[in-house]
């Protein structure tokens, strides 16, 4: 038992290790040691919960597993990744939970001690106390045959509380297979949860082994399942909140502004936003049947959300409809013809990330869209477009222009200079993280070269104001 306590300490060092360590470098993307992390937890967590009292073997081999994650922990470079922060503080609660076993386990081994010696004294007493203990004997092997037969049930229990006994989620459930999703999960939270501690509590199951079905299934089982309830709910809640910024933005544009309402609802633009609207309003639908089943973890601000973007919706309906007639008048105008510009810009879809959160991204055809907001477009040809102006330029020489202004450059060496000042720096070798207020906290994904788009949503997104 020594031994266990010494791991143990161990692995609570390794633990305050991790919380004080150095800085780490920023990656928004979960690294190969954070992946291995994870999963050597979820074999502690599975092997806690199918632990027999005084397998000390088994138990060593669960205490190097936690020793192993600590270092994986302390190592990784995905500290700023959202599982990074729960792996913590799964770990520290293996970590106690192994703890509180050891303790346990080291208090069985007095109690059976002090009973071989109450045994050893009962055998210097008369032939009478002698028969006596012989049925007290076939009396506590009777109770030996009903712990057995008590911690089956136990392990029955058990068999609930297993990641592989969980319901899966198809990517794209429909309200059925999302609402037997949630009502399995919530039972395993409420009655179905008291249903087992109740039967825990009632004697049938030998109180060791009640103890540790009791602490799995209340402890880091449910910090599972609210884990994976939290992230069904914050894809949803991070849709609705989209479709309601641009459901007050479409409901804000003026029935006269023609040409704003060309913009937002005619061709890729319009396509991009009617999805963004159909995949809103599902959402609220979504989230409001989560909501009757965890009405504590989803925020009561965005249930109100459905009546914006369903009015949003109707509106923007209509002005699809006026669009096509702007587009039609536009295509009857006569029209300049301006030189073609050469494509030297690589045409992909890449997303955007500062200081390891999502701020936005920039689409195949060039649509910019920062928070939620689709404020442009940069062209593969360098052109930068906002409401549907030719507002600026890269030029194949990396000089930066708006409105017939030099504003900077971006070298090829990836330095980002402005007025005279450099302002920023693309590591290009290393894949392309940006540089801003001293820390590489801008990144883009995928990299694959391409870097000047991004460069201008991280250093020259005034290029976009509205004029």
């Amino acid at each position: 038992m020594l031994q266990l306590t010494s791991r143990v300490t161990l692995s609570t060092v390794l633990f305050l290790a991790i919380l004080t360590g150095s800085t780490l470098s920023i990656a928004a993307e979960m690294d190969a040691r954070l992946n291995m992390a994870n999963r050597l937890l979820v074999e502690i967590d599975e092997g806690l919960s199918s632990l027999q009292a005084g397998d000390v073997s088994r138990y060593n081999v669960l205490s190097e597993k936690l020793t192993k994650a600590a270092e994986l922990l302390r190592s990784t470079s995905s500290t700023q990744h959202p599982d990074y922060t729960p792996a913590t503080q799964q770990w520290n609660a293996l970590r106690q939970t192994m703890v509180e076993t050891a303790q346990q386990w080291q208090q069985g081994r007095a109690q059976a001690q002090n009973q071989n010696q109450n045994q050893n004294q009962n055998q210097n007493q008369n032939q009478s106390q002698s028969q006596s203990q012989s049925q007290s004997q076939s009396t506590m092997q009777g109770e030996n045959d009903a712990s057995r037969l008590a911690s089956s049930n136990g392990d029955d229990i058990l068999a609930r509380y297993r990641n592989d006994a969980l319901p899966a989620l198809p990517d794209a459930p429909d309200s059925e297979q999302l609402n037997a999703w949630a009502a399995s999960l919530q039972a395993l939270r409420g009655s179905q949860l008291q249903a087992d501690l109740e039967t825990l509590d009632s004697g049938s199951v030998d109180p060791q082994n009640a103890d540790r079905v009791r602490r799995w299934i209340t402890g880091s089982f449910q910090q599972q399942i609210n884990e994976r309830i939290g992230r069904q709910v914050n894809v949803r809640q991070s849709t609705v909140r989209d479709a309601h910024m641009l459901a007050e933005r479409i409901l804000a544009i003026p029935d006269e502004d023609e040409m704003r309402i060309y913009n937002f609802a005619h061709g890729d633009n319009g396509d991009d936003n009617q999805r963004r609207l159909t995949a809103g309003m599902a959402a609220t639908q979504e989230l409001a049947l989560l909501a009757k089943h965890f009405p504590d973890r989803v925020e009561a601000s965005l249930r109100e959300s459905e009546a914006v973007i369903e009015s949003a919706a109707r509106r923007f309906s209509n002005m699809r409809q006026q669009a096509e007639k702007t587009a039609l008048e536009l295509a009857a105008m006569p029209k300049k013809q301006k030189a073609r510009r050469p494509e030297f810009l690589q045409g992909i879809e890449q997303t955007l990330y500062y200081r390891g959160s999502h701020i936005g991204s920039i689409s195949r055809k060039g649509t910019v869209v920062v928070d939620g907001a689709d404020i442009g477009s940069i062209t593969t040809d360098g052109r930068v477009w906002v409401r549907g102006n030719d507002a600026g330029s890269i030029e194949t020489n990396g000089e930066v222009w708006l409105r017939g202004n030099q504003l900077g450059s971006l070298e090829d060496n990836g330095e980002v200079w402005r007025n005279g000042t450099q302002v920023g720096f693309v590591d290009i070798s290393k894949g392309g993280d940006f540089w801003i207020d001293g820390n590489s906290n801008g990144r883009v994904e995928p990299y694959s070269g391409e870097w000047k788009r991004a460069a201008i949503v991280f250093y020259f997104r005034d290029m976009f104001a509205d004029r």
